[in-house]
């Protein structure tokens, strides 16, 4: 945000010296300082559109400034100046939208990576440690229930052991995908490490989130992974908890507790606290 009000600033500052100079001394080749509040405009909004609407404004300010330096006699010779040095300014702002572009894409792939887990594409927990306090600021604000589940793969290390990494791998992304196609869109998954996932379900309370989470649980149930001769089934375990202006490291920890009673009632089941 910060970062953004000093463009803004940038462009408002160079906006009005690039006019003020050209308004002075217009028989200089100063158009070019015209330039510098057309890049901080398409680095505020990088899209080919605006690229393309900078040179039109370009256009009008010159054509305007140079009318009122004339006094509305603005020589030939500077009106072919006019469109020549335009023409040469929307090419220049081209090159300037595409590298723009191309940079905001590449920071928002690498931002992408940095916060999903490659196997199952399912936000990882840095995600958790950089934006639960938006969600939970948003819950206080709207006065919205927010919950949150703990999943666990039930005797997973005997998957490993039995069908080797592949396959484990292979669960946890039919996992993943199961979930990911249960859930809303505003729900947020995460896989927090090894077999681990968990779930926060804006605007839902731990009613809601129980039912949710059993039908979690009754859809991996369903869920035969085919190897080779085997058919490997697959059951989870959840603890569900509501989010009560605590921190995430106590909100984790009461969720955890919720899981660890799933898995001592005997596993494929779901707990609440």
């Amino acid at each position: 945000m910060v970062n953004r009000l000093l463009v803004y600033l940038f462009v408002f500052v160079t906006l009005f010296l690039s006019i003020t100079l050209n308004f002075l001394y217009p028989f200089l080749g100063l158009w070019m300082l015209f330039l510098m509040p057309m890049f901080g405009i398409i680095v505020l909004f990088p899209k080919w559109l605006v690229g393309n609407l900078c040179i039109v404004f370009l256009v009008i300010i010159r054509y305007g400034t140079h009318y009122a330096a004339f006094s509305g006699n603005i020589p030939i010779d500077y009106l072919y100046r006019l469109v020549s040095t335009s023409t040469v300014g929307w090419l220049i702002l081209l090159t300037v939208t595409f590298f723009i572009i191309k940079n905001r894409r590449l920071v928002e792939e690498l931002e992408h990576l940095s916060l999903t887990d490659n196997l199952t594409q399912a936000y990882n927990r840095r995600f958790v440690e950089l934006h639960s306090k938006k969600l939970f600021s948003e819950s206080i604000r709207k006065n919205q229930p927010l919950c949150f589940l703990l999943v666990d793969i039930d005797h997973f290390k005997k998957i490993n052991d039995l069908y080797g990494h592949n396959v484990g791998d292979l669960v946890l992304q039919q996992l993943a995908t199961n979930i990911r196609d249960t859930i809303r869109k505003t729900d947020v998954f995460i896989r927090m490490g090894g077999e681990e996932f968990a779930l926060f379900l804006p605007n839902t309370s731990l009613q809601e989130g129980v039912l949710l989470a059993e039908r979690i649980r009754r859809t991996i149930q369903g869920v035969k992974i085919e190897y080779r001769d085997s058919i490997i089934p697959i059951t989870i375990s959840l603890g569900v908890t509501e989010y009560n202006s605590e921190t995430l490291e106590d909100l984790i920890e009461k969720a955890d507790q919720a899981l660890y009673q799933a898995k001592s009632n005997g596993r494929n089941t779901v707990v609440n606290l």
